[in-house]
């Protein structure tokens, strides 16, 4: 799927409801109340082992389908840092854009160097 390589078999996984339950009666209410997902990555036997937990990023892989990239425990604290740093960076361009202390070529440039920061974050 998708021009990856998964291991035979594969990992399912679903939060709520077990995937076991889903499986022995497919056309039950259960499916559809809960999200049952292929999973190529998670390395945990379960969901309290990961602490803390924070979604970096999603994006379209198929129609109708969307990958998230995630990381816990230390990474997710990091993640989480780094998100404020930013934000709080956004914060002061913006405040000085709204007080009309700034030069436009300069609101550019910092906007730039933003949206780069923000792609190497992730």
């Amino acid at each position: 799927m998708f021009d990856e390589t998964y291991p035979d078999p594969v990992r399912v996984v679903s939060i709520g409801i077990p995937v076991e339950t889903l499986v022995s009666d497919p056309t039950a209410p259960a499916g559809s109340v809960t999200s049952v997902e292929f999973c190529g990555g998670t390395h945990l036997q379960r969901s309290g082992h990961m602490n803390k937990f924070t979604v970096v990023s999603e994006k379209p892989i198929s129609k109708g389908v969307r990958r998230i990239f995630a990381v816990t425990d230390g990474e997710a604290v990091a993640a989480v840092q780094r998100g404020n740093a930013l934000q709080r960076r956004t914060d002061t361009l913006l405040n000085k854009f709204h007080r009309g202390d700034y030069v436009y070529h300069d609101i550019i440039s910092h906007v730039n160097t933003l949206i780069q920061d923000n792609d190497k974050a992730v």
